[in-house]
Order: C-alpha cells, then sequence, then structure tokens
C-alpha cells in the first residue's frame, strides 16, 4: 500500500500517525485519549481532531514525530 501525505490537506491524527508507521489507528487514538499527542503545543483530547501534516507539528511525550511517509525510514516507491 502507497501513503500519500498531501501537504495542505487536514487529516485525523490517528490517520496521519498510521500513514507514516508510528503505530496503527486504534493505538493513536489511545495515545490520544490518555493526553500524549500534542498538536502545536496543545494537549489533544479529542480523537477526531484534524492536523495538516506538512504544516502542524505532533507530539508524542513531548518528541516531535518524523511525519514522512514511511516513518523516514530512507525508503521510497517508484511506480513504472
Amino acid at each position: 500500500m502507497i501513503m500519500i501525505l498531501y501537504p495542505e490537506r487536514a487529516e485525523r491524527i490517528s490517520k496521519i500517525m498510521s500513514g507514516c508507521s508510528i503505530c496503527s489507528r486504534r493505538e493513536a487514538e489511545r495515545l490520544i485519549s490518555e493526553g500524549r499527542i500534542t498538536l502545536n503545543g496543545c494537549v489533544v483530547s479529542e480523537p477526531g481532531t484534524k492536523a495538516v501534516a506538512g504544516r502542524d507539528k505532533i507530539c508524542l511525550d513531548g518528541a516531535e514525530l518524523d511525519l514522512k511517509a514511511g516513518g523516514g525510514g530512507g525508503y521510497g516507491y517508484y511506480l513504472l
């Protein structure tokens, strides 16, 4: 599966995190409900909160997340 992140399209934080191979959507929703996710410095308490991957700063336990597709592991996809 190829995950394409649109830099200016607002998506649910759980979808952004799962698309970047950080965690599953359910795990992201659990982290949000525990108050461990911040969006631009504010604690996210609603699982349906939306963000823009290319513009917003999402942090887990104070550490900024790498929002590159695939988690930034250096892998890419080529469509032939």
